[in-house]
C-alpha cells in the first residue's frame, strides 16, 4: 500500500509538470456574471459582468 501511495504521488507530480509547460501559451479571458448582492452594511450592488484573465 505504501508503494502505491508513492506511485500515485509521482504520477500527480509528473502530470503537474506537464501542465506547467502547456500553460505557457496565450492567456485566456473568461467572462463571469456576478449576481445582485447586498453587502453587510446594506449597500445593494447591481449585477455585473467581469472579465478574468486565466493562464
Amino acid at each position: 500500500m505504501n508503494q502505491a501511495v508513492k506511485q500515485q504521488y509521482w504520477i500527480i507530480q509528473n502530470q503537474q509538470r506537464g501542465e506547467a509547460t502547456d500553460t505557457q501559451s496565450e492567456p485566456r479571458y473568461v467572462n463571469v456574471r456576478l449576481p445582485e448582492t447586498v453587502t453587510p452594511d446594506g449597500v445593494i450592488l447591481k449585477p455585473a459582468t467581469i472579465t478574468l484573465r486565466t493562464e
